[in-house]
């Protein structure tokens, strides 16, 4: 529902000239970040100035995040196009196995974050989704995170939060949308 709530309501109001952001923010295995990247190639293109930052704290996982390989059984839930379009089938001893293809992986970076106490990257972003990790943290960290992650959203930006993790009281300027969705309005 968050992919589609993006697609309908969100990215129509991006033109395709415009350098759109994401930062998928604890995106461990890289599925996330590479449904945001086929969706975003999908709407603008992959050739259009957009981009998809992705973080986790474990470089274990973001090692095999950055080769963009995943099981069939991973992948079932990906729409047949974008399959057909950004997936490349393996072959004899990798046929279990499916390639996100080498330009949308090229629209993808990934890196080591640490969400609590990482430098603040010097870029603003559009859309941050920090989804399924703040139920986690006590609630002062997980305010202090989200807090920390509203100075790099940029104005009338969007801040999706997992189902199960409400961000109600946490910032005056997170307002709701829908369901774990919010917009940034920081004036």
């Amino acid at each position: 529902q968050h992919f589609d709530y993006l697609i309908s309501n969100i990215l129509p109001k991006f033109s395709t000239q415009k350098n759109i952001k994401i930062w998928s923010a604890a995106s461990s295995s890289g599925e996330e970040a590479y449904s945001l990247a086929m969706i975003l190639a999908d709407n603008f293109g992959i050739g259009a100035p957009w981009q998809i930052w992705a973080t986790d704290i474990s470089t274990k996982v973001l090692e095999s995040a950055s080769k963009g390989i995943y099981s069939h059984q991973r992948t079932e839930h990906v729409p047949d196009n974008y399959r057909k379009k950004y997936l490349l089938k393996g072959i004899r001893s990798q046929k279990d196995y499916v390639c996100v293809n080498k330009q949308l992986r090229g629209k993808v970076r990934f890196s080591n974050y640490n969400l609590i106490e990482s430098p603040l990257p010097v870029e603003y972003f559009d859309v941050i989704f920090c989804r399924n990790v703040l139920i986690y943290f006590d609630t002062e960290t997980k305010t202090h995170v989200v807090n920390r992650l509203l100075q790099r959203l940029n104005n009338e930006g969007v801040f999706f939060s997992g189902r199960s993790e409400s961000l109600h009281g946490m910032n005056k300027c997170l307002h709701p949308v829908f369901p774990s969705v919010y917009i940034n309005r920081s004036t």
